[in-house]
Order: C-alpha cells, then sequence, then structure tokens
C-alpha cells in the first residue's frame, strides 16, 4: 500500500490556502462592483442615474425573472434587470449580498424578528449538535494521546488563522479552547471585564455571520479534532458487529434492535446519504492515478510568480489579470491534486484492512439500495463512533470520515499550518444587515403601518454560497439544510 497520509494532510491544508487567495487577489483588482439597484418593468432610467445594465452573452439585458419557475423568485408580469455601478476605490467595493423575497412586504421590525427566528430555530441548534465536537477538541488539545493531541494542534493550528474581530482579532484555535459565551451563559458573560470577554468566542455570533466558506471549515476542522480514545474509529468499526451491539444491550432481540435502531438509525442513515457519492470517488481510482502521474511532470512556477511579484500599487491592469488567473490555475492544481490523492488514498487504505471474510473496501463497496433494505448493517460503524463525531457528521463527507480516521500522529505531525494568511472569519460580509435597525426595507407594509407575518418563502433570506456537498441553499449560518 502506498502511504499517502502525509500527502493527504498537507494537501487539505494546499486546498484551504487555495481556496483563500482567490478572494484576496480579486479583491484588490483595479475595478469593483460599488453599486447595485433592481430595475422591475424596464431600465430607462438606468443610464441617468449612472448604472449600467446586466447584458447576456448576446449584448441583451438580462431578464433575471425571466422562466425563474415557482417559488422564491417566481415569474411575474414584469421583467427584472441589474444595474451596477464600478468603483476604482476598494472601500466602496460591494463585497457581499443578502437577498430577500419582498412578497407581501417588510418593515425593520420584520427583518429582526426574522433574525430572531433564524437564531432560535437554526443557529442554536447547530451550535447545540457541535458541542461534543468542540469539547472533544479541547480535551484532546492537553491529552497525553499523541495521536490526538497532534490531530487537536493541527487542528488549532488551522483554526487560529481564522481571526475574530470582536476578540481583537484573535484566532479561533486558541478561542475554541475556552469556554464559548453561548456555554458561559449571558449573566456570567456580562460580569466579565472588557478583557476577559475577549477571551471567550460569542459562537452564536460567529455561526450567525461569517462568511460561508469560513463557516464551512470550520465545521469541518471541529468534526475532525473529535474522538478522544486511544484508538481510531476505523480501527474499533473492524472489531465491532451487530451482534456485538445486540448482546451489548442485555435484551430480548426484539427490544434490542427498537433501542439500537433509536440509538444509531438517523447518523445510520446520514451517513447512506454520502455512499453513492463516496463509491464514485473508490470508482475513479485509475483516473486519479494518472492525474498524480500527470501532475509530477507539471512546473507550477510560471503561476506561482505571477502572483508572488503582484504589487497593486504599481502593476497594470494586464498584469493584475495575469495573476487572478494564475490563481485561478494553481487553485485548481491544488484542488485536483488533493482530490485525487484522496481518491487513490481511501481505495489502497481500505483495501489493506481485514473485515468480516474480506476487505473494509468490500464494506464500503456495497450497494447502496442494499444497505436502504437492511440500514442496520451500518450500526456498527456507526457505534465506533464518539458523540463528537456523529455530532459534525452532517459537515463532512464519509471520504473525510475515512481520511482523517486513518491518518498517524506523524502525518499531522508534519503538517503546518504556517503558510496560510490570517483571515477573518467576517471577511466580505457587510455585518451591518445583523444590526438592528442596520437595514431599512421599504414596502406597502411599512405605509400601512402593518406588520406581517412572514411566509415560508419569505423566511428565506439567503446567503448563497458555494460548496455544500448537498448543493442546497446556505442560510445565515452557512451549510445548515432548511430541512430535515
Amino acid at each position: 500500500m502506498k502511504h499517502l497520509s502525509k500527502l493527504i494532510t498537507a494537501l487539505f491544508l494546499a486546498v484551504l490556502t487555495a481556496a483563500m487567495v482567490p478572494a484576496h487577489v480579486f479583491a484588490d483588482s483595479p475595478d469593483y462592483i460599488g453599486e447595485i439597484k433592481i430595475y422591475m418593468g424596464d431600465y430607462k432610467e438606468a443610464a441617468g442615474e449612472g448604472f449600467t445594465i446586466l447584458k447576456g452573452d448576446d449584448g441583451k439585458p438580462v431578464d433575471l425573472n425571466q422562466k425563474a419557475g415557482g417559488g422564491l423568485g417566481s415569474k411575474g408580469e414584469k421583467a427584472v434587470y441589474l444595474g451596477y455601478k464600478t468603483t476604482k476605490n476598494k472601500s466602496e467595493a460591494v463585497t457581499d449580498l443578502a437577498l430577500m423575497n419582498m412578497k407581501g412586504g417588510y418593515r425593520t421590525k420584520d427583518y429582526e424578528n426574522l433574525m430572531n427566528t433564524q437564531m432560535k430555530s437554526q443557529i442554536i441548534p447547530l451550535v447545540d449538535s457541535l458541542l461534543d465536537a468542540i469539547k472533544e477538541y479541547r480535551t484532546n488539545y492537553y491529552s497525553e494521546n499523541e495521536l490526538n493531541q497532534k490531530r487537536a494542534q493541527y487542528v488549532h493550528d488551522v483554526l487560529n488563522k481564522f481571526t475574530d474581530d470582536d476578540c481583537g482579532g484573535a484566532g479561533l484555535g486558541d478561542l475554541l479552547l475556552n469556554e464559548t459565551k453561548y456555554e458561559i451563559g449571558d449573566k456570567a458573560y456580562n460580569a466579565l471585564s472588557a478583557d476577559k470577554k475577549k477571551e471567550h468566542a460569542d459562537i452564536l455570533t460567529i455561526f450567525a455571520q461569517s462568511n460561508g466558506n469560513a463557516t464551512l471549515i470550520l465545521e469541518n476542522l471541529i468534526t475532525r479534532a473529535a474522538d478522544t480514545n486511544d484508538d481510531l474509529w476505523i480501527d474499533r468499526f473492524a472489531e465491532i458487529t451487530y451482534d456485538d451491539l445486540v448482546d451489548s444491550t442485555g435484551l430480548p432481540p426484539t427490544d434490542a434492535e427498537k433501542t439500537l435502531a433509536k440509538l444509531y438509525d438517523d447518523d445510520a442513515r446520514e451517513i447512506l446519504g454520502m455512499w453513492t457519492e463516496f463509491r464514485e470517488h473508490i470508482d475513479n481510482y485509475e483516473n486519479a492515478v494518472k492525474i498524480l502521474e500527470n501532475a509530477s511532470k507539471k512546473d507550477f512556477s510560471k503561476d506561482e510568480d505571477a502572483v508572488n511579484k503582484l504589487d497593486f500599487e504599481t502593476s497594470t491592469e494586464a498584469q493584475a489579470e495575469q495573476a487572478a488567473r494564475a490563481t485561478v490555475d494553481i487553485q485548481y492544481s491544488a484542488e485536483e491534486l488533493a482530490n485525487a490523492s484522496a481518491d487513490v488514498f481511501c481505495k489502497e487504505y481500505l483495501e489493506s484492512i481485514d473485515y468480516e471474510d474480506g476487505t473494509m473496501l468490500d464494506f464500503f463497496m456495497q450497494n447502496e439500495e442494499e444497505l436502504k433494505d437492511d440500514i442496520t448493517v451500518l450500526y456498527p460503524l456507526v457505534a465506533s463512533l464518539t458523540e463528537g463525531q456523529r455530532a459534525g457528521l452532517e459537515f463532512i463527507t464519509l471520504q473525510d470520515l475515512v481520511m482523517f480516521g486513518s491518518t498517524d500522529e506523524n502525518g499531522y505531525r508534519e503538517a503546518a499550518a504556517n503558510t496560510l494568511e490570517p483571515t477573518s472569519v467576517y471577511l466580505g460580509v457587510d455585518r451591518a444587515i445583523y444590526e438592528k435597525g442596520g437595514v431599512a426595507l421599504t414596502s406597502d407594509a411599512i405605509r400601512n403601518d402593518v406588520v406581517i407575518e412572514p411566509t415560508d418563502e419569505q423566511s428565506a433570506a439567503l446567503h448563497i454560497r458555494s460548496g455544500c456537498r448537498r448543493g442546497c441553499f446556505h442560510s445565515f449560518m452557512g451549510c445548515k439544510k432548511l430541512s430535515r
């Protein structure tokens, strides 16, 4: 078997680095979108107001309402056009958009109520589910078990590259080693001095307002830091059978089945939802090997030089564009290599582990439809995970789970986060929209002084992000599904 765990761990850092670079490069490019306006029906006043109308490849203005389908943003009687202005001043650049369906009308009070509803219904349950993983991260950071300590230190070092503006720019790695404001409680937190408050992150605010990509990385890393046992979950899984679980209950078979279903069924179905995608990664083995072989012959130095030599004060527009393209090439290459390496590693690693009458690879190559018929086959896998790992299942892929469930202390020891630039978790987010009274929305409701209860569609005030493995909308906290 090829020993790729060290490479996988290092490449994960490379992908994180590449994911953050374009934000800096494009944020400092010569031209910025400075203002946006929506025109309904026609756009005859746009030019006089200094707005340029967004046009398609055919040179015609784009009707954003055309063929929109049903539901949020559905086609109505009027066309909808987007106008924009550009600016050379980067401090005036639009860096984030909050979209809200305005049908029915809202006023400031309603928006604040909407935010409170989102906090109670989505963000607080999200944080509650992750607390077990956060506590295991803390335990592991101070653990005498070398593997657990190295894993937690690795996560700590990466998290420290994401800073919290509200805590004086402290890194999340350090902050999450202390109890959060939510864990302490408002009364005890408010009794602290201003300096002491900065030692305790407001995790509800972080998940409510942070950059969507930072949120996804935080959720994933916290899950990686979990597992306080002396061995790896995959080693425990290799030793557990369904019959063992039945025997452990001490109940008659029928009662044992009901008890085990209550304990493991939900998480087993979460894993089942990742199954087909993971099998596609394993089936991609031959192609992944070719990608790695070809990459070993490629020279990336020119792309790196184009980015490193760029001076935003003196560079021409052409040089900035070249650096932007090079950044995209570097990011694509890093992601492609990381994905290929992961595909190769997972197949070879699982194939090396004996399981029942075959290998662990045989287990993971089972057909999804067959598992649906007998979900109990996955119960031993769930039972091998800690509470913290189970809490983070919806924030990782099955491939993630296998990869960081198989990396030893040497892999984490060799991984270094010093190549990452410190970045605020609120990068690119206009936090004013979350402040009380920070957003005023005109509508018939204001003129009539009527408070209208929001419909389901109106409640979908969304930040739309990319990167969720389920391809769903990202609500305020980043990657929480809107329905379960």
